[in-house]
């Protein structure tokens, strides 16, 4: 993927700043580890922690006559040989197959029209020497990310938060925004918003121009209301070759594996996958000491995986690995979890995909996830009950009060949380487009499919990609394909929830792909520990921090609450976000508060 940064001023020669930009890039390297170029120019200077080698490492040029063009790019597009003969069809010599010379040559053809036409994932940055001005994109659904401040008259960008800290004069500060950002609204954040003071980062779907007239961001795509005209039979098929076609576009590297939990979104990539190559497919799944002793079926995980997972192995011959984590792997990792992601994230949800990663990347640095199905399609509980359908706030984070209470009194004075949490939910149904031929139903479910998109896949996708890179393992996600979102964003309910079934179009149109067992079973969701050790352990850890009177986190929670909590029966079936954090996730996100504070050296200001 790769990891850029860079600096820009217009009011002074920047290249004394070429070792902060180096710092900078050494603190993205686990993004690319096939060399570190800086290219410094009066104006600028950009640099690369390359993920991919080649004739020429990034930052590469392009020259238009006299006209100079640079990029640092992170990222793959997926549609590179339609652009390749476009592009050279129009005169282009296209001289290596790397996606940063797609984009850059792009650029100069159509200008930052360019990004209508990529099916991808990317974050980039473009310097036009004669305009003095540098272009700055991220892709649809934001899976790349690059953050971004001023420092006086310097622009400042980095693919990571750490990437900035990196600058000796950018501080971890945090405000009462990012307060409510860190404990209204987190494991989530606002989307633009990097939580640190003065820190953010570039929309999804967006891009920015910074120039002598300032600093410009502007949306390039957004899903387009219109009637569906299909009938069910032709959806089906629709989107059987829509989903087909997304999977099949990243396949496109020899060496990869996937990840498989005999769900319908990973089963149809594997199934896809192994007609694909010729060589028996690699695929990995997740398990948890002593879930075969204490798993416990509950309404979010009705059933575990291996079952599913063997019955797709054994059909289409892969070779297939089970990485088993214990729960002292699961604690001792929430803090190199907090790092990767520069935020506290989801506890061991998270360090739990940290060390699947890190397993895995001993022998890929490609992978493909069945993430973000559930989103496009529609499978989470939330989609289906009609007291979420009418509650007016955030489903995957219903309980407000649980927020309330566990927020510092202290903090309570300066911040009304629900009002913060309740305002970000309202300015997103604001916003979003209607469309005056959906009934009232159907306006709401285009509410939630948007809520969905935009804040909860948003979520899941940076938390895959930012653990991935952070053991140089490319996670690929295909159902984020824009093709197969807009056709499925105006899919009526009634198709989408064929045979009042979460994902029920999906498993229509894959069915004859898969063991029947595993097209129609019931959604389950990422694996997560049900032995009480894990529980335990995390408790532990928690008293340490709480009886810690220096502890930065005594100032953000409040201790009382929390060491109630801690005596009370923990409910492992009643989520405070999500599907999967329950009470003991809980405790592994003070875990990571800690772990957050401690590493960045976090002010509150």
């Amino acid at each position: 993927m790769s990891g850029i940064s860079g600096i820009v001023s217009f009011n002074k020669n920047v290249s004394k700043q070429e070792e902060n930009v180096k710092k900078m890039v050494e603190k993205n390297s686990h993004r690319g580890k096939k060399g570190i170029k800086i290219l410094s120019k009066e104006h600028v200077v950009l640099g690369v922690a390359n993920f991919y080698s080649g004739d020429e490492l990034q930052p590469i040029s392009y020259y238009v006559g006299q006209n100079e063009f640079i990029i640092a790019f992170s990222g793959e597009i997926y549609n590179f040989s339609l652009l390749k003969s476009d592009l050279e069809n129009r005169g282009h010599k296209i001289v290596t197959e790397l996606p940063q010379e797609i984009v850059l040559k792009s650029f100069v053809q159509w200008g930052p029209g360019c990004l209508t036409r990529f099916n991808g994932i990317y974050a980039f940055a473009i310097w036009n020497k004669d305009e003095k001005e540098l272009f700055l994109a991220r892709d649809r659904f934001g899976i790349i990310p690059v953050y971004y401040t001023f420092l006086n008259d310097l622009f400042v960008f980095s693919s990571e938060i750490k990437g900035l800290f990196a600058h000796p004069k950018i501080n971890a500060e945090l405000d009462l925004d990012g307060i409510s950002e860190v404990i209204g609204l987190g494991p989530a954040h606002t989307p633009g918003s990097g939580v640190f003071k003065d820190i953010y980062e570039i929309k999804p779907a967006h891009f920015a121009t910074y120039n002598n007239n300032g600093f410009n961001e502007r949306k390039y795509w957004e899903l387009e209301n219109k009637k569906h005209e299909d009938d069910l039979d032709t959806t089906i098929e629709k989107v059987k070759k829509l989903t087909t076609d997304a999977i099949n576009r990243q396949l496109n590297a020899q060496e990869l594996c996937c990840f498989l939990s005999g769900g319908i979104d990973s089963s149809t990539i594997v199934a896809l996958a192994a007609h694909k190559f010729e060589k028996s497919l690699n695929t990995f799944s997740l398990e948890y000491e002593g879930n075969d002793k204490y798993f416990s079926q509950n309404e979010f995980q009705p059933d575990s995986d291996e079952e599913f997972i063997k019955l797709v192995s054994e059909k289409f011959d892969t070779k297939h690995e089970i990485i088993t984590v214990t729960n002292k792997e699961l604690v001792d990792l929430l803090d190199e979890a907090t790092y990767a992601r520069d935020l506290p994230g989801m506890g061991d949800i998270d360090s739990s995909l940290l060390y699947f990663c890190k397993k895995v990347a001993e022998k890929f640095n490609i992978s493909v996830s069945g993430e973000c199905g559930d989103e496009v399609f529609g499978g989470y509980p939330w989609f289906h009950k009609k007291e979420d359908l009418e509650n007016d706030i955030f489903p995957w984070a219903k309980n407000l009060q649980f927020r309330h209470d566990f927020i510092s009194p202290e903090i309570l004075k300066r911040v009304d949380i629900t009002k913060y949490i309740k305002d970000k939910y309202k300015n997103s149904i604001d916003s979003m487009n209607k469309f005056s031929l959906d009934t009232q139903e159907e306006a709401r479910r285009r509410e939630f499919a948007a809520l969905n998109l935009e804040w909860f896949m948003y979520s899941l996708g940076e938390r895959s990609e930012r653990i991935g890179m952070s053991q140089t393992l490319e996670i690929r996600m295909p159902y984020c394909d824009y093709e197969l979102v807009e056709y499925v964003w105006n899919v009526p309910w009634e198709f989408k929830a064929y045979k009042n079934r979460e994902k029920g179009l999906l498993r229509k149109a894959m069915e004859d792909l898969l063991p029947e067992k595993v097209a129609w079973r019931k959604k389950s969701p990422y694996p997560k520990t049900h032995n009480p050790e894990f529980e335990s352990l995390v408790k532990n850890k928690v008293n340490e921090i709480i009886s810690d009177s220096k502890s930065q986190v005594l100032k953000l929670i409040n201790k009382d609450f929390v060491v109630d909590t801690m005596k009370a029966v923990s409910d492992y079936g009643k989520p405070w976000f999500g599907q999967l954090m329950a009470t003991p996730q809980l405790y592994s996100y003070i875990i990571q508060l800690d772990a957050w504070f401690k590493h960045y050296d976090v002010k509150l200001v």
